[in-house]
């Protein structure tokens, strides 16, 4: 009877080796193709104290809501963030987005949430903060302003999102056209004793009040009719089942 002579150890190959080297390749060739996405994006929450007491009534009104623009700028050597009317409301200090705004590039801040702190009845907030570099071309932006756009309708919805993209993630985003957004939620921060969430959601009367603050009739027009819709339905409701 013959005997098949044993294979040498050293001339075995794992039969998937060649095909997990294969998609390695090809996962790397595919990322190598963007930017380092630690170079060219970035975004973070950015928590601030206002600015006086304009500042203080900013946040604590219905001009504070959650989704409301926060426009970062630098002035005289001092980066604060504007209202939409252009009165400063918070002054604040972060290296990444000085360091992007004097850079040139796009930036795009909005109120997260608002924390009240009963033993001094002060306000603070949260801003969450996008920038990229414009640099990158009209596609790239344009994904980067969509996928910040779905991240945004999020936050607004009560959602704390962990901002940070790695290289694939950014890949999927440019691939997409920015229709990739399932960046992964978080716990909320849990606060200290003495502090509560003042606002961290928003509203449908708090986009109405938005709306009517930027003078976005289109907006305010379309919030109106929403609104009276559902009145009219509760209406409706209430009708048919008691009065009918």
């Amino acid at each position: 009877m013959n005997k098949k002579p044993l294979q040498h150890p050293e001339r075995y190959q794992d039969p998937l080796g060649d095909h997990y080297k294969s998609v390695q390749s090809q996962q790397e060739r595919r990322l190598g193709k963007y930017p380092d996405v630690g170079t060219v994006y970035g975004a973070d929450y950015l928590t601030f104290k206002p600015l006086g007491k304009e500042g203080e009534q900013f946040l604590g009104s219905s001009d504070g809501v959650v989704g409301t623009t926060l426009e970062p700028r630098i002035v005289n050597g001092q980066p604060g963030f504007y209202a939409y009317d252009g009165r400063c409301i918070a002054l604040f200090e972060d290296e990444a987005l000085v360091e992007a705004l004097e850079k040139g590039w796009k930036a795009r801040c909005l109120l997260a949430y608002s924390v009240f702190k009963a033993e001094d009845k002060a306000i603070t907030g949260t801003a969450v903060c996008f920038y990229y570099d414009p640099a990158l071309g009209m596609d790239i932006s344009a994904a980067l302003e969509a996928f910040i756009g779905h991240l945004v309708d999020r936050i607004c919805h009560r959602s704390y999102l962990k901002l940070k993209l790695s290289q694939d993630q950014f890949a999927k985003v440019i691939e997409s056209r920015g229709e990739w957004f399932l960046i992964k939620e978080e716990s909320w921060p849990k606060l200290p004793k003495g502090m509560v969430y003042y606002r961290r959601k928003r509203t449908l009367s708090d986009r109405m009040i938005d709306a009517a603050n930027r003078g976005n009739k289109g907006c305010l027009v379309a919030s109106w009719t929403g609104f009276f819709a559902i009145i009219a339905g509760i209406v409706l409701l209430v009708w048919f089942f008691f009065f009918r």
